[in-house]
């Protein structure tokens, strides 16, 4: 894939000249891809598989259409992450040779955006909205649960992140909350959880509206709402001519729904995925959306990618020989353009800390070989499998990070920070107002709830904070001192001063004058969140209105993560841990896949439907083509990192493959030695470590 992707060059002389080249397709396109860029008209599905380029086919679809005369403000491009659409646009400007503009290119919830910032009267919202990631919509879910449900007993009351989960799972998927229950939470398909779940249900969007908030479910109702109006989806349809979808096997009820309502008025719609690597439907990704293409588009063209530029023919025919098992998919055999003649390796171990010690082993002649710790990950169906991994990695000084944890957004000293932006652009916003009266010196959490409840409770904030007089006869049933409620007024004085129009540099200056003090001594590390702080302050500088700075940061919380946790892992080489999920998209040379245990993998909640297990089929197939070069597939006989599991199976993902495509082998390190250590391994394992890293 390497070799094949620096083909990729940038054309000399004159630029224009050389793209209306057809030499110039057929020198950087295989036959497959090049049938695609030279056909981009009407409906068409391309099933992409595996490391097969079809970033470069929509790139080169891209630049072709614009080559060919289609203005860039007539193309949509929608990706899923922000990270996607940045590289596919940089490489289509590489091609062109000059920067791309007007192009409508983002994620779903970025180009929602977009259109509801345009048709934001007739979305009925006021125009200073704010969007609010998913920690934020805990926290207001968790505040209305603490406000209605203080009587109830603790386990009567779903979890702000259940309710969460349910409530979203119910709008993508466009199902009912009894529906989600049974299908998804059979323990809490009762009568009184029921009830509770509507009620907050509507507190929550009650309480949205009057803070002036959007969350990410929003973004697609609103902008699928939208345009059910003809006058609306017609003037869309007439700006944007041609659409390109990647990972459309990733898209949930309202993605489809959109796309089809702005496509099928000029029927120029690429879409792009694997139905073979659809793994999200958790979070209601439907892959039957690429299945049922055709229904949709009736006379569409279907394409395929099928050579495979990343993975050897080893890999690969073991991962073809796995996902032909599942029953409802787009039959298609990848062929690998590379061959090395080492086959797949399963191994049994005893247990858990023998799987680690064998992994250390093999990791240490890897690095022998010459590779360094990066071309190594370890991937796994959930986090807590990787909990006696960990330990032995740390105790082996082997550097690693985990593809896991809050995003540099979600920190708690970087959204203090953000919350006095948020204040300026939206009065309404009362979990900003929240972070920002516990900074103030002297107040405290619980006195700055009081000020907010009893601000609510007299003005409803109809006018903001900003109107209502913060002096010490409004607040004289709540014990503070004078500097106290001197220091809450100055604060307020200070947002009084600022406006909407000041750029984001200025604000964030300002901000830093009150609390820097209040971060160096509240938080631990203070040193590496100074440095935390510099990076924001590069992005304040990079925005020159504080809607639009603030639109990037809340559409950007939910890319992929990474947290080190060695110090020698701050370094770049180091090897990644990964859930399955997380890795998708990603290649290393040696990859390892544990614990394929019957009950670990396939997670034992989706054994006995069949729909869920092809979901987990899919998520093996996912992890097997990550690899490039080598592939170990390692059973455990024994786990005890959850729950107790003795005589543990293999997992009939391994079983039901072809003998004659791997190498089975049996790894024994010092069998007494390993029984004695196993159980003192786990010491560091806590109840609350397992319960926060369940995937």
């Amino acid at each position: 894939m390497e070799k094949f992707l620096k083909n990729l060059q940038e054309p000399k002389g004159d630029k224009s000249k050389r793209f209306f080249n057809n030499e110039f397709f057929e020198s950087n396109l295989n036959k497959e891809q090049l049938v695609i860029v030279n056909n981009i008209i009407g409906p068409m599905i391309v099933i992409a598989g595996a490391g097969s380029g079809k970033t470069r086919v929509i790139t080169y679809s891209v630049a072709k259409l614009i080559s060919d005369g289609i203005k860039p403000s007539e193309i949509m491009l929608v990706t899923f992450t922000n990270k996607a659409t940045d590289e596919m646009l940089k490489r289509v400007e590489a091609l062109l040779g000059y920067e791309l503009k007007g192009l409508w290119g983002g994620t779903f919830h970025s180009l929602a955006n977009r259109f509801i910032r345009i048709y934001t009267q007739q979305a009925g919202l006021k125009p200073a909205y704010s969007i609010i990631d998913q920690s934020d919509s805990l926290s207001l879910i968790k505040l209305l649960i603490d406000e209605n449900y203080t009587n109830k007993i603790l386990e009567d009351v779903p979890s702000p992140k259940l309710c969460f989960k349910i409530l979203s799972n119910a709008i993508n998927r466009n199902k009912s909350i009894i529906t989600i229950l049974k299908e998804n939470y059979p323990y809490y398909a009762k009568g009184e959880y029921i009830n509770i779940l509507k009620e907050i249900s509507k507190k929550y969007e009650s309480r949205k509206r009057y803070n002036n908030f959007v969350d990410f479910n929003d973004l697609l109702v609103i902008w699928n709402k939208l345009l059910n109006t003809k006058e609306i989806a017609q003037n869309i349809a007439e700006k944007i001519k041609y659409i390109l979808v990647d990972e459309y096997q990733d898209t949930n009820y309202l993605q489809a729904q959109i796309i089809y309502k702005i496509a099928h008025i000029n029927k120029n719609i690429m879409v792009v995925g694997d139905d073979a690597q659809s793994i999200y439907g958790f979070r209601g990704a439907n892959f039957r959306n690429l299945l049922n293409f055709g229904k949709w588009f009736p006379n569409m063209k279907k394409y395929k990618l099928t050579h495979n530029y990343r993975s050897t023919s080893e890999i690969l025919d073991l991962a073809n020989n796995s996902i032909f098992n599942n029953k409802i998919q787009f039959s298609k055999k990848m062929m690998s353009t590379r061959r090395n003649q080492k086959k797949p390796i399963h191994i049994t171990v005893i247990n858990d800390l023998e799987q680690a010690n064998f992994i250390i082993e093999k990791i240490e002649e890897v690095r022998k070989r010459g590779f360094s710790y990066s071309d190594i990950s370890i991937l796994y169906r959930s986090n807590f499998h990787s909990l006696t991994l960990q330990k032995q990695l740390q105790s082996h000084k082997i550097p690693f990070i985990i593809r896991s944890g809050i995003s540099f957004f979600e920190q708690s000293h970087i959204k203090d920070i953000i919350a006095f932006s948020k204040i300026i652009l939206n009065h309404h916003d009362e979990l900003a107002w929240r972070r920002i009266f516990a900074i103030i010196p002297g107040l405290g959490k619980v006195n700055a709830e009081k000020i907010i409840q009893k601000i609510i409770s007299e003005e409803n904030l109809r006018e903001s904070i900003f109107s209502y007089e913060l002096t010490p006869q409004n607040l004289s049933n709540i014990r503070l001192n004078k500097k106290s409620i001197e220091n809450v007024s100055e604060f307020v004085e200070y947002f009084k001063n600022l406006s909407s129009k000041s750029i984001p540099i200025e604000i964030f200056n300002q901000t830093m004058k009150f609390i820097k003090d209040y971060l160096v001594k509240n938080y631990n590390n203070s040193e590496k969140r100074l440095k935390d702080i510099n990076t924001l302050k590069e992005i304040y500088e990079e925005f020159s209105t504080i809607k639009e700075l603030l639109d990037d940061l809340n559409l950007r919380t939910n890319e992929i993560k990474n947290i080190s946790t060695n110090k020698d892992a701050e370094l770049n080489d180091h090897v990644v841990l990964s859930t399955i999920h997380r890795a998708k998209g990603l290649e290393w040379k040696f990859v390892f896949i544990i614990s394929l245990s019957e009950n670990l993998f396939p997670s034992v909640g989706n054994i006995t439907d069949q729909y869920k297990l092809e979901e987990e089929r899919r998520i093996f197939y996912v992890a097997l083509t990550r690899a490039k070069d080598e592939l170990f597939l390692i059973t455990p006989e024994e786990s005890n990192t959850y729950k107790k599991y003795n005589c543990l199976k293999i997992s009939r993902f391994i079983e039901e493959l072809d003998k004659k495509l791997y190498e089975k082998i049996t790894f024994k390190d010092n069998y007494h030695n390993t029984r004695k250590l196993y159980n003192k391994s786990l010491n560091f394992i806590t109840a609350d470590k397992l319960i926060n890293n369940k995937d």
